[in-house]
């Protein structure tokens, strides 16, 4: 009931410019006190988030029904605030994006000289390379630059292909590249076989550019019949040829047209692409639907007459984090461009914290962004934004020379479901930023149309906000001294690395650090192995394992290794771990050969071959 009052009084707004602009006079408001005119934009935004962020949106991830779903409802928002359409179809407008390929009836794939059938006896995979090739070779017996006939699975079984089995089939694809095969023919070695449509469904991916050698499967009955017991050189020639697999994805777009020059672009992303850290759908209640519930309460508030210096075109955008895909089809509509004076990014802006930080990215794309920020902010805490953790539409206006202001509170950068459910919203919060940015547009307004600086402008938190007067009583507290902690005892009898200068080690591991960090020691306990690369045997973090010391003079650094690589694997063999990594040296023995594949401090992999 209380959701159909406040569609009414926006309706009643739409048609009676002075009870607006007394309620628009009310909502931006910088008076502390007048904290109850705020209750009705409170009460929308939550009406909007919580909406927005059903479990039966499926988290809005493009492509699901949920995403096909939510758009409806975007539309039905926009209608209902009285926007004019500004979509191919009605509000919405339809994008194109690959969502993978399929092998084409020109796809060839001979083994001496015969023909086999495409997509049952044999399946290009195609995120792979399209690249033809022509070998000579033995079943069983693999060499640097040839193709390579192996299995599959490795391990004949029961087996089954799903989306586990992805990672580890690119894994299996990219040691083969990296030891110098030219293609790789992997064929089917569980007991029962399996259908090669299965496996197309689970490996209809984007190209993947790390893979530059084409990849085929060949079906259990193919193999039997062409490949298995033979013993000498088999000429096999293939060519996969593929075509795009499409999908559609829309914006979603309404405007106010007040007959002006230029059109002010408010934005939010309303997709997302990613699931939580244990694997569940996040609803996405911050990262963004807050953003969209913002933007469609500005729809209502811009109508107001102190605003109509402009036009203003309302745009959630989808495929953002699939290269921006929303943003450039809009962008590619004939002549936008220039009819942009500035645009407006709102991106998940539910978490206004206890020292009200509002975050702001782009104000060094317009010479006159920041004093016009400066200039209303006494009531407010804007800050530098920090960078955002996924690709957001925005980028591409900045890409294209748009000034752009994007706004935040903070983002769910660990992917926890509980951080991003309607309970963990600060909408009065939300109330605030949503009466910040207005005041932000009507200052920037005064300033006239925004010229895009092809200079970097470099911009500080003392360039957007108004310094504070201290409280004499109040004194500033310092900051409590931390003791320096003495450093952690060795748990083992192996020889232990020491370390230069004491350093604070937690109680465990931090599992959720990225391996590659050189700052992380944790709990440790160093382990020398044969070539004394210096091992923590506590590391349980997953993603390899990180050499923390290496003995110079010594084989490891005659080799080419330094401290801080991770190793990712030894031979055939993937190293999850530290202990991983412990358990597969022991393997090999002394004057056996095998190789290491080494992520080093620039990312780059290398490959090390190792004499024991």
């Amino acid at each position: 009931m209380q959701y159909k009052k406040l569609i009414t009084a926006a309706m009643l707004l739409a048609v009676s410019p002075t009870s607006h602009g007394q309620l628009l006079k009310n909502i931006l408001s910088t008076n502390k006190s007048a904290a109850p005119n705020n209750e009705p934009l409170i009460q929308a935004l939550r009406n909007d988030v919580a909406e927005l962020s059903q479990d039966k949106y499926t988290g809005r991830l493009i492509g699901t029904a949920g995403y096909n779903n939510v758009t409806a409802h975007i539309e039905k928002r926009m209608s209902e605030i009285g926007l004019t359409r500004y979509g191919t179809i009605g509000y919405k407008s339809v994008f194109k994006y690959v969502t993978g390929r399929s092998a084409t009836v020109e796809s060839r794939f001979l083994v001496n000289n015969k023909n086999v059938v495409i997509n049952t006896d044999v399946l290009p995979l195609p995120f792979c390379a399209n690249e033809d090739n022509n070998s000579y070779i033995i079943p069983g017996t693999i060499a640097n630059y040839t193709a390579w006939l192996t299995p599959l699975f490795d391990l004949p079984g029961n087996h089954e292909f799903n989306e586990k089995s992805i990672q580890p089939l690119i894994k299996k694809i990219l040691n083969a590249q990296d030891r110098g095969a030219t293609a790789l023919y992997l064929y089917d070695d569980s007991n029962n076989g399996i259908d090669l449509k299965t496996i197309k469904t689970y490996c209809n991916l984007p190209i993947n550019r790390e893979i530059k050698i084409p990849v085929w499967i060949i079906s259990k009955t193919a193999y039997n019949d062409y490949f298995k017991g033979v013993d000498y050189f088999t000429p096999v020639f293939s060519s996969p040829k593929f075509r795009n697999d499409f999908k559609e994805g829309y914006n979603i777009a309404g405007t106010i047209n007040n007959n002006a020059a230029s059109t002010i672009v408010i934005m939010a992303d309303y997709d997302q692409l990613y699931a939580g850290n244990k694997g569940e759908v996040l609803n996405g209640a911050n990262d963004n639907a807050s953003g969209v519930a913002t933007l469609l309460q500005l729809a209502s508030l811009l109508k107001a007459p102190e605003y109509k210096q402009y036009n203003y075109a309302f745009v959630a955008f989808s495929g953002s984090q699939m290269g921006t895909l929303g943003a450039q089809s809009f962008l590619n509509i004939p002549n936008i461009k220039s009819k942009i004076a500035y645009a407006i990014d709102i991106t998940a802006v539910g978490k206004l914290n206890e020292r009200s930080e509002i975050y702001i990215n782009g104000a060094g794309t317009a010479a006159t962004f920041a004093p016009a920020i400066k200039g209303v902010s006494a009531e407010y805490n804007p800050k530098v934004g920090e960078e955002y953790p996924h690709t957001a539409s925005y980028t591409k206006f900045i890409e294209e020379q748009i000034p752009t202001l994007s706004f935040s509170t903070g983002y769910n950068q660990q992917f926890i479901a509980e951080t991003d459910k309607v309970s963990s919203i600060n909408f009065a919060g939300m109330a605030t930023v949503t009466r910040y940015i207005m005041s932000v547009i009507g200052s920037v307004n005064k300033t006239g149309v925004p010229s895009y600086s092809s200079q970097t402008i470099a911009v500080t938190d003392k360039d957007l906000s108004v310094e504070k007067a201290v409280v004499a009583s109040e004194p500033a507290t310092k900051a409590p001294v931390r003791p320096v902690q003495k450093p952690a005892t060795a748990t083992t009898t192996q020889p232990v690395a020491s370390a230069k200068k004491p350093v604070k080690r937690p109680s465990g591991p931090k599992n959720n650090a990225p391996i590659t960090d050189p700052n992380y020691r944790g709990a440790k306990s160093i382990v020398k192995d044969v070539l004394g690369l210096g091992i923590n045997e506590l590391d349980a973090r997953e993603g390899g394992a990180y050499i923390y010391s290496i003995d110079t003079p010594g084989k490891g650094s005659e080799l080419g290794f330094k401290e801080g690589d991770v190793v990712l694997q030894i031979g055939s063999i993937p190293v999850f771990n530290a202990k991983s990594y412990l358990i597969t040296i022991q393997k090999f023995k002394s004057g056996e050969r095998t190789y290491f594949k080494v992520k080093k401090s620039d990312g780059q992999t290398a490959m090390i071959n190792v004499d024991f």
